[in-house]
């Protein structure tokens, strides 16, 4: 139970003067971290206490009207002739019908807004009034998907709303609300046509990127291979970028013999504008900070050090928002300066000619854990990328840095801008090139909290230990440095024997399901679609990575139509696959696709009756349903059916096998599936499974299923089902031991749904 709110309070007033009388002492940081822990616990309790009148406590799934004022830029993105407009609304007032009529009230909070189509495009601080549907964000529904109801959570969004056309948009008052902000924008809206007009569309992407923090530009697969090869720092203001410019700006003006005084307050004045022009991230921030105070002690006739710059950034991004800890970026951030300069200074002091190699294994050992948790990847390659990447972004980003600033000087801003695109395209290269190294990344499971906590704790002990002068100490340290390689090596184990798993995503109208056998065989079955959205990309590799798999024994298509065949590119090109099956009635659809492979792998196409045998599975092809593959999956004593339609054909084709039917433990079908009264009844007749697993199941055959209690699993509802044997790891967090012969039900919204026994 936590400590109530006085207590809090009462420990910082008493805590505050002792802090201001022992600074300077040894048990001045011990009571620091005291007072931030209370400061923690005070504001979570305060944090924790919401309005009556948040905008979040009414229920979704209305339409409503809600007015407000718009809190950020609207992004805009068009594809074909839709148009889609989002940005973030501070509430005013929400009206919506209930069952005892229209209900009108006022309620504060943020709102994310997606408009399609609408008449107008509204700006920064416009009144505006809107009408649309109402909705709680979707959480992710597959494992490693990307969780976009905590993204939004992050930043204290609670509610959207998605309006259609004309109507969904009227704007009361335009510019009513936020000056700051819509300077800021102006200014920022100023600089990115400025960067569209110096340099070409490739390099002006990345320096959207590089300067304004806007990333919408940039190609899906640049962005996988800067992830592969440990370098997607690259494309975040980090840091290194705002310490770049600021000491290259302040080197400039101290050679123009400008005084050292008036060249701090210039690069003051320069780093508080590339702050606001970045969009204020936790990694701008904690960098202003820094560069901030470094220049202040100029100011002051003041020796700067590293540590005090460094906490007072800590401190400062703590009191602005403590709920900034448990974010990716304040931890990366945070952890790779502070691993440039206590990881490996040795390293770096002895072999300056190695300096850019050792600073990039320095940076590689402090964030490795974090990395694993969060992306789950391990990138050896960025040992090399880095060498030569960060130097030539560097470049690239102080010439073009340069080339606005002196845009005025049409020929000095050409050859800038000119030079700054040579060095991002030398840099991409690099990186592209890397990234198709199969041995330079891996997909590692997601780490525990113990292996992450016992690294980090003998990680600080190993470089603790090393400033000892003594035999014993330096003993120590070696020891330490031992035991958190060998505990960074866990982060690779997988366990003993892995149990049956068969997986079913949750994708929509497109069936994807993953196959995992004993023996570490993996095999999945259909690719997912690449239009409108990649679910190659975002979905299904994803889903792999989450797992650790780098791997797969083969891909099964279960037809050539695009919506299964089109996630191959992404597939291929992230992960090692051994073999593609496909229909021999699909083989002409096929070769289309065969084009866009990433790389040559073993293929091959399947007939009726086909069977594929592994660690004691079996994946056999029943038949072919027009061009569509009739997939059974056996394992010992349990059958699972996919049946890829549910029409008259279908069942014409169910009946050659109605002999088999009668053992098939759990039926997949697909999405939305049609299907007459008659035809569910009829498909009833020949097979009694336990469990019925679809997308968006149509009333029939929810009808028809608790009839005849069969369970009746959703996806769109309950989020991908996994379908397991053996131990299983169940939510939350606890072992269950089961005998082979049984199996375990679970979804990704947790919980295990029910524990089947064969007949």
């Amino acid at each position: 139970m936590p400590a109530p709110l006085v207590w809090h309070l009462a420990g910082l007033l008493i805590l505050l003067p002792v802090l201001i009388l022992l600074r300077g002492r040894k048990t001045f940081f011990t009571l620091f971290l005291t007072g931030l822990f209370l400061f923690g616990g005070l504001y979570a309790q305060v944090r924790s206490v919401q309005p009556q009148q948040t905008i979040s406590a009414w229920a979704s799934g209305n339409k409503v009207s809600l007015q407000g004022w718009v809190r950020s830029a609207p992004e805009i993105k068009i594809n074909g002739k839709r148009r889609t407009i989002s940005f973030i609304l501070e509430s005013e007032n929400v009206l919506f019908r209930s069952r005892t009529g229209k209900e009108f009230h006022e309620a504060g909070g943020r709102v994310q807004i997606f408009l399609f189509n609408p008449g107008e495009i509204p700006a920064v601080g416009d009144h505006v009034r809107l009408w649309g549907d109402w909705d709680q964000p979707a959480p992710a529904q597959n494992p490693g998907e990307f969780d976009y109801a905590k993204y939004l959570a992050e930043r204290k969004i609670f509610s959207v709303l998605n309006g259609y056309g004309r109507p969904a948009l009227r704007i009361l008052k335009p510019h009513a609300r936020y000056p700051a902000l819509r300077w800021v924008e102006a200014w920022r809206t100023r600089v990115s046509a400025l960067i569209d007009r110096t340099f070409k569309p490739e390099a002006a992407a990345l320096l959207q990127a590089l300067i304004l923090g806007k990333r919408k530009g940039i190609d899906p697969v640049l962005r996988e291979d800067l992830m592969k090869t440990g370098t997607a720092h690259l494309l975040a203001i980090s840091g290194l970028h705002i310490t770049l410019v600021a000491g290259g700006i302040y080197t400039l003006l101290i050679f123009l013999r400008i005084g050292q005084r008036r060249a701090a307050v210039i690069t003051l004045t320069v780093i508080g504008i590339q702050i606001v022009l970045a969009g204020w991230g936790i990694p701008v921030q904690r960098a202003g900070w820094m560069a901030g105070t470094v220049f202040m002690a100029l100011l002051l006739d003041r020796e700067p050090h590293f540590l005090n710059t460094f906490f007072l950034a800590f401190v400062m991004l703590v009191l602005i928002e403590p709920m900034s800890l448990t974010q990716l970026s304040f931890q990366l951030s945070f952890l790779s300066v502070f691993s440039l300069v206590y990881v490996l200074p040795e390293a770096l002091a002895r072999w300056k000619w190695k300096e850019s190699l050792t600073r990039s294994l320095a940076v590689l050992i402090g964030t490795f854990p974090v990395i694993a948790h969060y992306f789950n990847i391990f990138s050896p390659v960025s040992l090399l990328a880095n060498v030569l990447a960060i130097p030539l972004f560097h470049l690239a980003l102080l010439n073009g840095f340069l080339a606005l600033l002196l845009h005025a000087l049409p020929w000095v801003s050409s050859c800038l801008s000119w030079a700054s695109g040579y060095f991002l395209a030398l840099g991409t290269a690099w990186i592209q090139w890397l990234a198709q190294l199969r041995w330079g990344y891996w997909y590692v499971p997601q780490p525990s909290a113990l292996q992450i906590a016992l690294y980090y704790t003998l990680l600080a002990a190993a470089l603790l230990l090393r400033t000892k002068n003594a035999f014993r100490w330096r003993l120590g340290s070696a020891t330490a440095w031992g035991l958190c390689l060998l505990t960074a090596a866990t982060f690779f184990w997988k366990g003993g024997d892995p149990p049956f798993v068969l997986t079913v995503l949750a994708a929509g109208r497109n069936e994807i399901m993953h196959l995992e056998l004993p023996d570490r065989k993996h095999w999945l079955i259909n690719a997912g679609r690449n239009f409108p959205s990649d679910q190659g990309r975002w979905l299904v590799v994803p889903y792999l990575r989450s797992k650790g798999i780098n791997t797969l024994s083969g891909v099964i298509l279960t037809d050539g139509y695009k919506r299964h065949t089109g996630g191959l590119r992404s597939l291929t090109a992230n992960l090692a696959t051994h073999y593609l099956l496909y229909s021999k009635k699909a083989e002409n659809d096929f070769r289309s696709v065969e084009r866009e492979l990433s790389h040559k792998i073993n293929r091959a196409p399947f007939f009726q009756k086909a069977r594929i045998q592994q660690a004691g599975g079996e994946i056999r092809i029943l038949g072919l349903i027009k061009k569509q593959a009739l997939v059974q999956i056996n394992y010992k004593d349990w059958h699972f059916l996919f049946l890829p339609a549910l029409d008259l054909t279908a069942l014409q084709e169910l009946q050659r096998h109605s002999d088999a039917l009668g053992q098939i433990d759990i039926l997949i079908l697909p999405a939305a599936p049609g299907g007459s009264d008659g035809d569910i009844k009829r498909l009833f007749e020949w097979m009694d499974p336990d469990f019925i697993v679809t997308y968006d199941a149509s009333e029939n055959l929810k009808l028809r299923s608790a009839e005849r209690d069969i369970g009746l699993l959703d996806l769109k509802k309950q989020g991908a089902v996994s379908f397991q044997t053996g131990l299983i790891q169940a939510r939350p967090y606890e072992a269950i031991a089961r005998p082979n012969e049984k199996l375990l039900i679970q979804t990704h919204a947790g919980g295990i749904i029910s524990e089947l026994k064969p007949i």
